[in-house]
């Protein structure tokens, strides 16, 4: 399957999509290159400037298994589960990667 790879600045990102057995597995690794450490957000939110609300990064992909047993990705945010608070907050996991170093998920 496929792999994909861009940068920006000295950080440059590779991802991999491979179908094991019955899934598809997506993995990703993060090098800085860089001079300085950089913070790495894997899960991050937007707040509207005007109101303060805070929802997903429409941009961003999302993945999940369907009541139907199948994969869907979307470029977007997945349907939010009946019994989800919409106001909680979501806190982004954020870890420093320092110069030379990779991250692989």
């Amino acid at each position: 399957m496929p792999s994909i790879s861009t940068s920006a600045g000295e950080v440059s990102l590779t991802c991999d999509i491979a179908r094991v057995e019955d899934r598809i597995v997506f993995t990703y690794s993060l090098a800085n290159q860089g001079r300085g450490a950089v913070v790495v957000m894997e899960a991050a939110t937007l707040a509207d400037a005007v109101t303060g609300r805070r929802g997903a990064d429409a941009g961003a992909a999302t993945t999940w298994l369907g009541e139907d047993g199948q994969a869907n990705v979307l470029k977007g945010t997945a349907p939010m589960p009946a019994a989800a608070d919409p106001d909680a907050p979501v806190l982004a996991l954020g870890m420093r990667l320092e110069p030379g170093a990779r991250l692989e998920r």
